[in-house]
């Protein structure tokens, strides 16, 4: 590119510097970030703790009979498919967000003025801007005069007055005079680009409600499953002891409870544990903690004395199994 005294573009690039400039990645492509697409927002819905934790209540409830009690999941699903309705309307609304409303440009190439797509644009690129037009990527003026209306990007609704070597904002527009000006920023460097950007990346929300309802979920998740299995348990017992009852008058609702357990190791005051071996495979012990850990017992001993001291304390375990005799394996969890 040559400038006349004064800094006035007299030639601009050749086409040859363009290409030059477009094969070192220096062109105005488009590098605005793309929001999510529809499957992402698809599986961040569908594919949450509280959808899992209301999926396995309603396999629950499946398996019981009890198909009336699974309408809770017609809330669940709506609630789902309102979110997901929602988010893909926001979605299309602002892959459309521009700030740059036009799809030409005026350009100096090899000297004479030419019009070109945006994305044709390179570095260094002299665009020549008039009345009316909207600067296309983030310029310096090199001649001319002109006043520039930047309401769009600053909020400021006074014109601006552009001379030699001041910047032009891409997204402004010149409400009067000419000058040719060369751009310094393509791509995602530009300012428009930039604020488009912003507006576009997702902000995870971070409300004091939805950290409680969160944590209220995983709380419910992680003793929904041990006390279920507590109760599978106290339920099979056909004699129970009065911990088991107890047990029984806290959850009440013993009445048509499914047939869950095949084999039931009954309390002895020998052993001090009762057990159960349920149709999904997995068996389960209840008793004093010393009894079920064995040599385990003095990791959790002080633990254990702490917990006793203001209240009964009952442990209930996961096993391998039982033998013919009715003790059970090595623990798997506790």
């Amino acid at each position: 590119m040559t400038e006349t005294a004064g800094g006035e573009a007299a030639l601009g690039l050749t086409a040859e510097e363009a290409q030059v400039r477009i094969a070192a990645g220096e062109g105005n492509v488009d590098a605005g970030v793309k929001t999510r697409s529809v499957g992402q927002i698809v599986h961040d819905n569908v594919c949450t703790l509280f959808s899992l934790v209301n999926a396995v209540l309603a396999l629950i409830v499946l398996f019981t009979g009890s198909y009336k009690n699974m309408l809770f999941m017609v809330v669940i699903v709506c609630n789902t498919v309102i979110g997901i309705v929602q988010e893909v309307r926001s979605k299309r609304i602002t892959d459309k967000l521009s700030i740059i409303a036009g799809s030409k440009a005026h350009v100096l190439r090899d000297g004479a003025e030419t019009e070109l797509p945006l994305d044709g644009l390179v570095r260094d690129d002299v665009v020549v801007l008039r009345r009316g037009d909207q600067v296309p990527a983030d310029a310096q003026v090199v001649s001319g005069d002109c006043r520039v209306n930047e309401s769009l990007l600053t909020g400021e609704a006074d014109l601006v007055r552009k001379q030699l070597g001041d910047t032009l904002m891409s997204g402004s527009f010149v409400n009067s005079g000419m000058v040719y000006a060369r751009v310094v920023h393509v791509g995602a460097e530009n300012y428009a680009v930039k604020i488009s950007t912003e507006a576009k990346e997702r902000k995870a929300v971070r409300s004091e409600i939805m950290r409680c309802l969160n944590g209220i979920i995983k709380f419910v998740s992680c003793i929904m499953f041990p006390l279920g299995a507590l109760r599978a348990i106290a339920c099979a017992d056909d004699d129970p002891n009065e911990t088991s009852r107890a047990i029984i008058a806290y959850f009440k609702e013993t009445e048509g409870l499914p047939e869950m357990c095949l084999r039931m190791i009954p309390f002895s005051s020998d052993k001090k544990w009762s057990g159960a071996q349920l149709s999904d495979g997995s068996c389960y012990v209840m008793g004093a903690a010393q009894f079920v850990l064995g040599d385990a017992y003095e990791d959790v001993r002080l633990q254990v004395e702490r917990l006793a001291a203001d209240a009964r304390l009952l442990l209930i375990a996961r096993v391998q199994g039982f033998d013919e005799q009715g003790a059970f394996r090595a623990t798997l969890g506790r």
